[in-house]
């Protein structure tokens, strides 16, 4: 018998994977349907996943079993850059389930969703709500982290401070421990720019002469670590995450790596 399927958080694409056993009869039950295409789905044939967990859905079935299809199919149209649809198979999942697991990666998927479209209200929403009905395990640090960095890029500084230390607390080493930290210990309540960071001062005085003609206002800034000192280079402070991407445009045409932060 197939085993039931479990969900973690790919980040680099921030995706909720299925980890299955192996079933291999496309032709059999739904259950069995659902597992082949959850298995199709984790070797990157999203196109046969859609289409074998549709036919589930054409068949009918369990109010459970459809909301898991709906899920699975959700996830695939996220793959085919179908971010409309994938919303959709979402909110039907969520009306069929009362599966508290299964609403919390909804919920949590919602939130990713939000937060690539820029809705940074509706991930943090959406978040909050995923947190109280995950267990305290992966992606759940994943979870706080992307909440955080919802509220920050909505100027909600201190309610930031309060979600991003769970990372590191609730997951100690945990990969997006530090990633967290970074965030947390920005100390100002607006975006930057990062330009360069170097050992030499030198060498970031020669950036920021070179942005200087640019009509930026570069900063330069020293950050200790222990002994080490090193200068970084910044431009702007933005209260609005927006206008910061709208200037990083203009910025990268004279760095071309550099970046938002916090």
């Amino acid at each position: 018998m197939c085993s039931k399927f479990r969900s973690g958080i790919l980040s680099s694409t921030m995706v909720v994977i299925l980890l299955v056993s192996g079933c291999h009869n496309p032709t059999g039950s739904a259950t069995q349907r659902i597992d082949q295409a959850a298995s199709y789905y984790r070797l990157g044939r999203f196109a046969e996943s859609n289409q074998l967990v549709t036919s589930v859905l054409q068949d009918g079935g369990p109010q459970g079993q459809q909301a898991e299809a709906h899920y699975l199919r959700a996830l695939c149209q996220v793959r085919l850059e179908n971010s409309p649809a994938a919303e959709f198979d979402l909110r039907r999942a969520l009306n069929l389930t009362r599966d508290e697991l299964l609403e919390g990666k909804v919920y949590a998927q919602l939130g990713h969703l939000a937060l690539t479209r820029e809705d940074f209200s509706a991930a943090a929403d959406y978040y909050a709500d995923a947190v109280k009905k995950l267990p305290n395990q992966p992606p759940k640090d994943e979870i706080y982290l992307r909440w955080g960095e919802a509220l920050q890029k909505q100027g909600r500084w201190r309610e930031a401070r309060n979600i991003l230390p769970k990372v590191w607390y609730e997951f100690p080493g945990g990969p997006y421990a530090q990633a967290a930290r970074d965030k947390h210990d920005w100390p100002y309540e607006y975006f930057s720019i990062q330009c360069g960071t170097f050992g030499q001062l030198t060498n970031a005085q020669q950036l920021v002469e070179q942005l200087r003609p640019n009509r930026f206002n570069p900063a330069l800034r020293q950050q200790r670590t222990g002994s080490n000192v090193r200068h970084v280079v910044y431009v702007g402070n933005y209260s609005n995450y927006l206008d910061a991407t709208a200037d990083l445009v203009r910025v990268r045409a004279v760095v071309a790596d550099a970046f938002i932060v916090p």
